[in-house]
């Protein structure tokens, strides 16, 4: 006997797109699909793998109808994707679905949703409610730095704090490490995890309410807002003491025009194949002067001017100009504070925006 629902075509690709950030990448296994379940008022969807839970749900105008089936997501949305009319069909009929939009239909081939593992409910104890945009923001920013397969665990995820009205994350892949703080509120509890950057970049890519909940259990964060619920397993582990490295007012530092410094050390990058540049800072005569050379004996030499500066000590420095680069794109405030202390001990780029403070450290190339 056939079942057969309306639901609206946009709603149902975003819920297929998210699923597929959270399902298997290995083809055999169960959990390259994801579960879908139909009752009389709401659309249900878990996706999941070995790190990240997926749940999604919308409601829909109240039908006879009640379903549970295993669909492949990838699938689903590559085709609600090139569709054109608000509401798509949907039929399913024993181990098929049928989706019809306008003149198009196609027929799918589901499995039965008692392959599907059960769920092992983890959720843990409340531990606040926080401003999503901004936690996804944090994600977002500081997932390119870890080294994803360093043997150490630790620096393979995003350390992520919150205590009273400050929320920080911070990675590192033993060259860089980023640190970016933002004001939130609301919160009355202190707490620290490491969360898998698996986990970290799925959040970093949907969206969710303005306001989320945040659990957590012995192993496991969840943000859930009221459609939604995303599960990321924790990594065990102690990050390393960032503050220690982190320079501030004490040290030397000098402010540049971001763009200027981004625009002469993308310049002067182009003739060195091995990255490398040369920061000489002459705080007295109010340039940063950057150069790279190559074997052959090229060379290439730009200066930017230094708006401001603490101190009349001069450095020459060589840093890996992807790093500085990455950075300097990132951001979009205008100027930039760059503190220094010696040629061999790493430096440390801030920016502040309206909502947020960057550090950055580069650890120096010493030969």
């Amino acid at each position: 006997m056939s079942k057969t629902i309306n639901i609206n075509t946009n709603e149902m690709k975003k819920m297929m797109q998210n699923a597929t950030l959270t399902t298997s990448k290995e083809k055999d296994s169960i959990l390259s699909n994801a579960l879908l379940e139909i009752n009389t008022s709401e659309i249900k969807i878990t996706s999941r793998n070995n790190i990240v839970k997926s749940i999604q749900k919308v409601e829909i105008e109240p039908q006879d109808i009640e379903a549970n089936l295993i669909i492949n997501p990838n699938i689903v949305f590559n085709i609600l994707k090139e569709l054109k009319e608000e509401t798509t069909e949907i039929t399913i009929e024993e181990n098929l679905i049928k989706i019809k939009n306008g003149k198009f239909k196609t027929t799918i081939k589901t499995l039965n949703n008692e392959l599907y593992p059960e769920e092992q409910n983890e959720k843990g104890e409340l531990i606040t409610t926080i401003d999503f945009n901004k936690l996804k923001h944090l994600f977002k920013s500081s997932i390119p730095y870890p080294d994803k397969n360093d043997v150490s665990r630790e620096y393979t995820g995003i350390f992520t704090e919150i205590e009273n009205d400050k929320m920080k994350a911070s990675s590192t892949d033993h060259f860089r490490l980023i640190n970016i703080e933002t004001d939130i509120d609301n919160n009355n509890k202190t707490i620290s995890f490491i969360i898998e950057h698996e986990g970290a970049s799925v959040i970093s890519k949907i969206d969710m309410e303005e306001t989320v909940e945040l659990y957590k259990g012995n192993n496991t964060i969840t943000i859930k807002d009221n459609l939604r619920e995303i599960q990321s397993k924790l990594i065990e582990g102690s990050f390393p003491n960032y503050q220690t490295i982190l320079l501030d007012e004490t040290n030397n530092y000098v402010i540049m025009e971001r763009n200027e410094l981004l625009s002469s050390i993308k310049r002067v990058s182009i003739t060195n194949q091995n990255n490398e540049i040369e920061l000489e800072i002459k705080p007295n005569e109010k340039i940063l002067t950057v150069t790279s050379k190559n074997q052959e004996g090229e060379e290439s030499i730009d200066e930017t001017s230094v708006t401001q500066s603490n101190n009349d000590n001069e450095i020459k420095i060589k840093l890996d100009s992807r790093f500085a680069i990455n950075f300097l794109s990132q951001v979009t405030t205008n100027d930039i504070k760059l503190f220094y202390r010696s040629n061999e001990e790493p430096i440390m780029m801030q920016a502040k925006e309206e909502e947020y403070i960057y550090n950055y450290i580069m650890t120096p190339i010493v030969e």
